[in-house]
């Protein structure tokens, strides 16, 4: 089976001075198989070649945002968590402009899925601030995505003292994380599930939804995801001993 992981987005970690090289070097442990591809938005040109210089790494225009992807989109039925998202988005500044980007991490996979040398059976997609677990093992859910062709996301929810939370995993059946909604800390999906072409006409259509919600609408639709709690998070909120 042919795996590739994808880094993409802005080239970052929550922590500050933090050497995120060791992001990379976790998704190696627990990816030592797969093919590694990175992008980034033209302007990080040096942060990455800080942290990257011996990898190769290619460069995308930012998207200019045209609306906003919680605000502006239509809905016309109840969608658990995204309508909270949307009310959300509508009443607090702070909120809706860290919002009206988060529609860019989904094309900036995109764009770099798009450059792509060769058919991948599995892409694995995460940030560059994501740190997995590194002694996690992510075959069954490689196998399960292939096998039934869906999208599997992974994120920890709890406070980053408990290291249980991050250390283990449980499937998450509630409505509110898994309606509408896809863990997008680390992503794990059946290549042929994402239409690049489809998700550009949404944005310049004004259709593509913000962060988790848009990573469910891209590539489950309702039908093809499962949400796992646990092994993937954002170095921010991870505690520093697995840092």
């Amino acid at each position: 089976m042919k795996i590739a992981v994808c880094v993409s987005g802005a080239c970052r970690s929550g922590v500050k001075n933090r050497d995120f090289r060791r992001n990379y070097d976790n998704l190696k442990i627990c990816f030592p198989d797969a093919d590694f591809y990175y992008g980034a938005w033209k302007g990080d040109e040096a942060i990455v070649e800080k942290h990257f210089s011996d990898q190769n790494v290619t460069y995308f225009d930012e998207p200019e945002m045209h609306y906003h992807p919680f605000i502006d989109i239509d809905m016309d039925e109840n969608m658990g968590k995204l309508n909270k998202s949307i009310s959300h988005a509508t009443s607090n500044l702070a909120f809706r402009e860290r919002s009206s980007h988060q529609t860019k991490q989904i094309i900036a996979h995109c764009k770099l899925i798009n450059t792509l040398p060769q058919k991948y059976d599995i892409i694995v997609r995460c940030r560059y601030d994501t740190i997995v677990y590194n002694g996690a093992n992510f075959e069954q859910y490689i196998n399960s995505s292939y096998s039934s062709q869906c999208a599997i996301g992974f994120a920890v929810l709890k406070i980053k003292t408990d290291t249980n939370a991050f250390t283990n995993v449980q499937e998450q059946c509630g409505n509110d994380y898994h309606r509408s909604f896809l863990f997008d800390q680390l992503i794990i999906y059946y290549n042929d599930l994402l239409n690049t072409a489809k998700v550009f006409e949404m944005h310049q259509q004004k259709k593509l939804i913000a962060a988790e919600h848009g990573w469910w609408q891209v590539l489950s639709g309702g039908i093809r995801h499962r949400c796992i709690a646990g092994w993937a998070n954002p170095d921010k909120s991870v505690n520093t001993i697995f840092l």
